[in-house]
């Protein structure tokens, strides 16, 4: 990902990894354009004219900008512009106004960005570290799932070594059958190789369950 900005000062705080997307240069199906230079001189519609502008001087080039705020994919059938510069997704968008992708500018996805100045603000600095634990926290709890399992006695301390735990394992003290009941949180994309591992050793009743937050 590139992280551009416009003309103020901030810095990238943190990635919630969703909102991934394209900023993409588009023309429509029959148009005569089928290469980045004949972009010449033509008009291109966008709502991120910057990054569109800076795109074409990189590779030499020069065309006049309209900024449109909404519906830029609409313009070339209006006659307004002979491209269009726009984020895309799926590509749905294009088909649905008959258009096709040109060429890729850069991949973005959805970030959160703070000015510098306002989070050295006391009170703002305050609010921005509460915001930000509540973040982390929703996005935290989405790699990791809580479980619980009975656990022979004997074996308790080889398998709690053995988990991927976010923390130490938590051991119920009330024994049954000669087995002990024990929980943790481990990683999501550990848990199918893990969960296979413990029946090995006599686990059963393995609960996984989703966690909403982990507040650390």
């Amino acid at each position: 990902m590139i992280f551009f900005l416009s003309k103020f000062s901030a810095q990238n705080s943190l990635c919630p990894r969703f909102g991934f997307c394209s900023l993409c240069i588009a023309v429509p199906k029959e148009s005569n354009i089928h290469s980045l230079s004949q972009l010449e001189g033509k008009t291109i519609a966008t709502s991120y004219p910057n990054s569109t502008t800076n795109f074409l001087k990189k590779n030499a080039l020069s065309a006049k900008m309209v900024k449109i705020s909404g519906s830029v994919e609409i313009t070339p059938a209006l006659g307004v512009s002979d491209a269009i510069s726009d984020l895309i997704s799926t590509g749905s968008t294009l088909a649905l106004n008959d258009l096709r992708l040109l060429t890729k500018i850069y991949d973005s996805e959805a970030i959160l960005i703070a000015n510098e100045k306002s989070v050295k603000s006391p009170d703002k600095k305050l609010l921005f570290s509460s915001l930000m634990t509540r973040f982390k926290g929703v996005l935290s709890a989405k790699n990791y799932k809580y479980i619980q399992m009975r656990v022979p006695e004997e074996k308790i301390e080889k398998i709690s070594k053995m988990l991927p735990s976010l923390t130490s394992p938590t051991i119920s003290s009330i024994s049954k059958n000669g087995t002990s009941t024990l929980q943790t949180v481990i990683k999501e994309d550990a848990l199918w190789n893990i969960t296979e591992k413990l029946k090995t050793f006599g686990v059963s009743q393995i609960f996984v369950l989703p966690i909403e937050k982990i507040i650390s």
